[in-house]
């Protein structure tokens, strides 16, 4: 399907979603952020994540939009944080388009998240169409791995988890 995110959030918070960002109004004290996804996608791949975070938008060298979002909390510490995923994000995209074709979306991007479970880092990354996610996760290798899956491994669906080699032997590969 294609998507359409209209999400509303008190002023001062924002959204960071797949695709493109479409419109933001504000207005009575919220914030409504439409963003559209306009290549179709499997439901497992969406992503809609509100809170605060840190924007950095523009193209990669090949001239891919791209959007990154950070959760400010990440800049302890590592106040690069932004154009780390910024600048990784779009070295991958365009060399990996070297290796297997044009990106095939209209953006890329990331979102950096802190999400913890009992005061602990979870330390995951999974890739949602356009703009992987990330937690507590600052490795090149990873970047490069989630994004090959906007290639291939996000064409497929497995039947159960023996199959999973189908998404992620591929980017496994990639990541290399």
């Amino acid at each position: 399907a294609k998507y359409v995110f209209r999400v509303t959030v008190p002023e001062g918070k924002s959204v960071i979603a797949n695709g493109r960002l479409v419109s933001q109004e504000t207005s009575d004290g919220r914030s409504t952020f439409t963003w559209e996804q306009l290549e179709s996608m499997t439901t497992y791949l969406a992503t809609v994540d509100t809170g605060d975070w840190l924007f950095k938008t523009g193209t990669t060298p090949g001239g891919v939009a791209e959007t990154v979002a950070v959760d400010p909390v990440l800049l302890n510490g590592q106040p690069n944080a932004v154009d780390f995923f910024f600048d990784t994000s779009a070295q991958a995209t365009d060399y990996l388009a070297t290796q297997f074709g044009p990106y095939p979306f209209a953006s890329t991007g990331a979102i950096a998240d802190n999400a913890t479970y009992q005061g602990r880092a979870l330390g995951f990354s999974l890739e949602t169409q356009t703009r992987p996610v990330y937690s507590a996760v600052r490795s090149s290798t990873t970047i490069a791995h989630e994004l090959a899956h906007q290639w291939f491994g996000d064409s497929v669906s497995v039947a159960d988890w023996r199959h999973i080699w189908l998404n992620e032997g591929f980017a496994s590969y990639a990541e290399y």
